[in-house]
């Protein structure tokens, strides 16, 4: 689910002088939520996320330039299986 989906959110000091990171992780849990209730794909949702960090920042008059990318990693049970001609370290 989208509560405890892992995410990083990837940006320029002018979000993060405005909106510490425990507020942009949490605006971005709600972004999500709310995005994802329009049955958007993630790619859709994860730019809605960033174009409204960025709306934020502003929104709270940054003085500095916004940047953001936001990029959600898949769950464990999303990841196919490596194939075998792939070494990994512990195949070493």
């Amino acid at each position: 689910s989208l509560e405890t989906d892992r995410f990083i959110i990837m940006a320029s000091d002018g979000l993060f002088k405005v909106l510490p990171s425990s507020d942009a992780v949490e605006f971005s849990r709600s972004q999500m939520i709310s995005e994802s209730q329009q049955e958007r794909n993630n790619a859709t949702v994860l730019q809605a996320v960033a174009v409204a960090l960025v709306n934020e920042a502003l929104r709270k008059n940054t003085n500095d330039n916004v940047t953001v990318i936001v990029v959600m990693f898949p769950r464990p049970s999303e990841v196919p299986p490596l194939p075998s001609s792939i070494v990994t370290p512990s195949s070493l």
